[in-house]
């Protein structure tokens, strides 16, 4: 019993003729007639009345065409599966996402992705959350990792990680003035009045940036009015500015698991327990995500959710 003699059981199941079944297999009637024959013959049992108008299956017949076709899904899905993984061997993964977060997760990320995939050319563009979506859906890339809320209709995502959004704030800084810092930690930080922060001097990332509309988020709730506000290029310098007493800044909790800084900051939050920040892969809703970039996210995904010196979640387990 072959594959081929499965289909033309279906073939001839569906159109309940032989000769339709014939043009629809682009064969001769004879040859088909032959191929069931055979069939019927190895099995033993008769699968098709062909002495009524239109054929009918027997019940063994009905019994024979449910398993081959769950067969034939079977076959047709594997052979999917095998294209999908043949087209693997050259091709181009199109990925966006911050300058801070490329410095620190493609080390981790890319060895294990050319490692699975040595063919497959890696893109890796630079920016903030607006300027990413843009390029998503004029088609210059395949994924984009940034933070929710993704701003275009047209584009969906998948859930990566989350991430807290803790204040950085220098040692010596007024705002800590009769405060007690026994168990300062990104695990414990310490719980600061919102209207504490009024008047205060801000540092931002561009506008754009994920990092900044939830930033904005946290002002609009506890109606936070900064005082000077500065901006630089991405979390990672401003993390090492806020040690430095330059200013206040709201930050992933995920800036001090990178190569640290030789100064701390005490790390504080607004909210208990504090703001979280969805870090998901954004991508164009219609057209879906390809098959490279698909592989892309899944080693991605894995990696973010267990490494300790990317994701707070995994290195308190």
């Amino acid at each position: 019993m072959t594959f081929e003699q499965l289909s033309y059981a279906d073939a001839v199941a569906r159109e309940k003729s032989l000769s339709k079944a014939a043009e629809r297999l682009f064969i001769s009637q004879s040859a088909l007639t032959k191929s069931l024959n055979r069939l019927e013959e190895e099995l033993g049992i008769k699968l098709f009345d062909r002495n009524v108008v239109p054929v009918q299956l027997t019940f063994a017949g009905e019994c024979y065409l449910e398993k081959a076709r769950q067969i034939l899904s079977i076959q047709s899905s594997m052979t999917r599966e095998l294209e999908e993984i043949m087209s693997f061997r050259k091709g181009r993964v199109r990925v966006g996402m911050g300058p801070g977060r490329n410095e620190f997760w493609t080390p981790h990320i890319l060895p294990a992705f050319t490692k699975a995939y040595p063919d497959v050319e890696v893109q890796i563009v630079l920016g903030g959350s607006k300027f990413l979506e843009q390029e998503l859906l004029n088609g210059h890339l395949d994924i984009s990792f940034q933070y929710l809320p993704v701003l275009s209709e047209d584009l969906t995502y998948t859930m990566i990680t989350e991430e807290r959004l803790l204040l950085a704030v220098p040692l010596d800084h007024p705002v800590l003035d009769g405060k007690e810092l026994p168990e300062n930690s990104l695990i414990h930080p310490l719980l600061l009045p919102p209207d504490s922060l009024n008047g205060r001097t801000f540092l931002f990332a561009p506008e754009g940036h994920g990092i900044t509309q939830c930033t904005r988020q946290i002002f609009a709730r506890y109606h936070i009015c900064p005082g000077q506000i500065r901006r630089y290029t991405n979390c990672d310098l401003i993390y090492a500015l806020a040690c430095e007493g330059m200013g206040l800044s709201f930050i992933p909790d995920t800036c001090a698991l990178y190569p640290a800084y030789y100064k701390k900051p005490v790390f504080c939050t607004v909210d208990n327990p504090p703001f979280t920040m969805n870090l998901v892969a954004a991508y164009k809703k219609h057209e879906g995500i390809s098959p490279l970039a698909k592989k892309f996210l899944e080693i991605t995904c894995g990696i973010v959710r267990h490494s300790p010196y990317l994701s707070v979640n995994a290195s308190k387990n």
